[in-house]
């Protein structure tokens, strides 16, 4: 049931690029941007609100509209796990459904920020926290494509890999690409 037109045509989507201006992740005490240089005091954009108010709240699932350029929608979400919980059960929903709304929402703006993380407590956590990009063509061809709820598909593949990617180091506010 996979559109292989729309799985392809994520490919080629995004540039090294950044964006004119970073996205703040102060309020979330990193202190770094992503994406773009650091600019002073920035708004959090009307789509960065609307994105991550529709994310029903939850005691183990933290989101944060972020400050970010005009028409660019910032979200940040870390969901609080442990060793004996499923990673992500309610981090891949919350995503799928701000990508869902990005798509259809051209109000939203021109580029979407998601910066992500599990907070494994009690335990491990091997992957830090992560900040993707992609424009606002690389999700409307996702939503065509088909965006599952939960799990990983061939239209889920394509537009994760195609995405920019930055490893933030809570740390020291650094970033890895």
């Amino acid at each position: 049931n996979l559109n292989a037109g729309a799985v392809a045509s994520l490919a080629g989507l995004i540039s090294q690029d950044h964006l004119p201006a970073g996205v703040s992740l102060f309020p979330i005490r990193i202190p770094t941007f992503v994406f773009g240089p650091e600019v002073g005091a920035q708004p959090v954009q009307t789509g960065s609100r609307a994105l991550a108010g529709l994310v029903p709240e939850q005691p183990r699932l933290h989101v944060v509209a972020l400050p970010s350029p005009v028409r660019v929608a910032a979200v940040d979400l870390l969901e609080d796990s442990t060793p004996h919980l499923k990673w992500g059960e309610l981090l891949t929903p919350a995503l799928r459904t701000i990508f869902r709304a990005f798509a259809a929402d051209t109000s939203s703006g021109d580029w979407l920020v998601i910066v992500d993380d599990v907070n494994v407590q009690g335990g491990i956590d091997p992957i830090p926290l992560t900040a993707y990009l992609w424009p606002r063509s690389a999700l409307v061809t996702y939503a065509k494509c088909g965006i599952p709820d939960t799990g990983i598909d061939a239209c889920t593949d394509a537009f994760y890999v195609k995405a920019f990617m930055v490893l933030v180091a809570a740390g020291n506010g650094g970033v890895a690409r």
